[in-house]
């Protein structure tokens, strides 16, 4: 499982200090879909979750395994059992310009993998900096990374880069779901 976005053995990953805000709780999600005027999730708006026809780390068939699990586990645990998650798989080029569309993407919902360019957090991390593929947009976690990656003391980059992780993790630019073994 993912806690956040770094697996355990990446270089300045953590898990303990994310783990509080990726766990599997069925009663909050609902207590939050109520308070947010969707009681067991009635009338709650149809979401189209996008997935790419394949992801080049990931084969086509286990990316739409992945989606139409993860997709019948929510709309059955937060909807009801409604299809409140309506799965559009697209051919790879059409999901990636759909989904780096500026200044805003065009897809709702999507799932997307990802690997590494070089061993180091500071690559995977700026995924999520502002103006990158994803529409989130954090100066406090763009400024983490520039320290972090400016930084040579280990244990002080350790800090930045746990700080930078929480920031992420707990603010739910995405959904963590799990890290693949080659």
């Amino acid at each position: 499982p993912a806690y956040g976005y770094l697996m355990d053995g990446y270089p300045f990953a953590v898990s303990e200090p994310l783990e509080k805000y990726t766990n599997y709780d069925p009663d909050l999600a609902q207590e939050l879909l109520a308070e947010a005027g969707y009681p067991k999730g009635k009338n709650f708006p149809s979401v189209t979750f996008s997935y790419p026809a394949d992801t080049g780390a990931i084969d086509g068939l286990t990316v739409g395994s992945v989606v139409q699990a993860l997709s019948a586990g929510w709309n059955s645990v937060l909807f009801g059992g409604n299809s409140t998650l309506l799965l559009e798989e697209l051919d790879t080029s059409t999901f990636y310009s759909k989904m780096e569309k500026q200044p805003e993407t065009e897809i709702e919902m999507g799932f997307v993998s990802y690997g590494m360019d070089y061993f180091d957090a500071s690559n995977m991390l700026s995924v999520y900096k502002a103006g990158g593929r994803h529409d989130w947009d954090n100066a406090q976690y763009d400024n983490l990374l520039a320290q972090g990656a400016a930084e040579f003391n280990k244990a002080k980059r350790q800090e930045i880069y746990t700080e930078a992780q929480v920031l992420q993790t707990s603010q739910a630019p995405a959904v963590f779901i799990f890290h693949g073994l080659d």
